[in-house]
């Protein structure tokens, strides 16, 4: 599995100041090693946040693909990273501002989306994975020993950390966060980072 971030996408007919990326393009192609190639169809390229800045594209690190579980699997949970030095790099944009080699502390909410008190499993708790951009996953285990419950409609915050290399590009990046990644549609965040010095 290969992951790919794209940003600022002014294709014809764009207009920044109303986040129309205008017409996307047929699809992104992947050259292989090997020589050959694949497209893969694009159905909604992003948002046009600048029409002077020029559109990235950074693809991750190669990642095995791992055996999903079922639909059956899905868990009724919505997350979000929650920053709380939230800025605003452009109109309509605002990113989580971190320092080249600082160790980047957030929290990921998790809500119970479902129907009945979520539980987590009585002897262990869910791997998630985190990125940032151009770096390779890391995977860890929740500490969710003291949250062994989360009431229907509720959120629960937990801690985070991540160490921002000290050779990213500065700029706007990516972090994201995925919990349970083995189920079906895991539950899955995203959030704009501003690399500064």
């Amino acid at each position: 599995m290969v992951s790919l971030f794209w940003s600022n996408w002014c294709g014809p007919g764009a207009d920044p100041t109303g986040g129309s990326e205008g017409t996307p393009p047929d699809g992104i192609e992947l050259g292989l090693a090997d020589g050959t190639s694949i497209t893969v169809p694009v159905t909604q390229a992003p948002r046009c946040d600048s029409l002077q800045d020029p559109s990235l594209v950074s693809v991750g690190p190669y990642m095995p693909t791992t055996r999903r579980l079922p639909e059956s699997s899905r868990l009724p949970l919505r997350v979000a990273i929650v920053g709380s030095r939230t800025v605003q790099v452009k109109p309509g944009l605002g990113a989580i501002r971190v320092h080249r080699g600082e160790l980047l502390r957030y929290e990921v909410a998790v809500t119970n989306t479902g129907r009945s008190a979520f539980r987590f499993a009585p002897s262990s708790c869910p791997v998630y994975i985190q990125e940032l951009t151009l770096s390779s996953p890391q995977v860890y285990v929740l500490n969710c020993r003291r949250v062994r419950t989360i009431a229907q409609r509720a959120t629960v915050l937990f801690a985070m950390q991540i160490r921002v290399p000290a050779t990213a590009r500065l700029g706007v990046g990516s972090l994201t966060w995925q919990l349970a990644p083995k189920t079906y549609e895991a539950p899955f965040a995203p959030a704009a980072l501003w690399v500064v010095r």
